[in-house]
């Protein structure tokens, strides 16, 4: 009954909105860093061009899902249509996020590796948490998705994916005293 009541507050919707919104950011941001290592570009450098006619990009061109939604999923300068699957990650990747602060908020999200138990979102407690398996599970989207396009597991996410995962079980591992420095 608490959880009812918790979906219905002011705190709740904005961490929904802000979930959502992160996710559409963390997508986008994915797509870009995607495509830039499959051409052997870095990530962290120059801007985001469009793929057809390689013009620089403005800011109003890059907001997730409202510039594919505005332009009509085509390239301002060229017409070339972009490609479905940059929308495809941005909006699964909101999804996802939001579910994941349910999940939190619903008590139902699991500990984390660095073994805080994730608390209900009321307060902020188990921000972290949904932070950590956010940027997981953007990362396995990402991943997945570009699998399923281009057939292939690029190295670098999965490499950032398995430091995140490394990373925060050292932390567990010292906290929890298995470890020590």
């Amino acid at each position: 009954m608490a959880f009812l009541a918790l979906l219905f507050t002011d705190a709740f919707a904005l961490a929904v909105v802000a979930g959502g919104a992160l996710g559409l950011v963390g997508g986008s941001f994915l797509t870009a860093a995607v495509e830039r290592w499959a051409r052997g570009a870095t990530v962290m450098f120059g801007r985001s061009r469009c793929p057809a006619c390689r013009r620089t990009l403005r800011w109003y061109e890059l907001i997730p899902l409202v510039s594919f939604v505005v332009q009509r999923g085509r390239c301002r300068s060229c017409r070339a249509p972009i490609p479905l699957w940059y929308v495809l990650i941005e909006a699964t990747s909101a999804v996802a996020v939001i579910g994941i602060v349910f999940a939190a908020a619903g008590g139902t999200l699991a500990p984390p590796p660095w073994g805080i138990p994730s608390i209900s979102m009321v307060g902020g407690g188990g921000a972290l948490a949904v932070a950590y398996f956010s940027i997981v599970i953007v990362l396995g989207i990402g991943i997945a998705l570009y699998d399923i396009r281009a057939l292939l597991i690029l190295p670098q996410p999965t490499r950032l994916l398995a430091a995140i995962g490394i990373a925060a079980h050292l932390v567990g591992a010292y906290r929890v005293g298995s470890w020590t420095a």
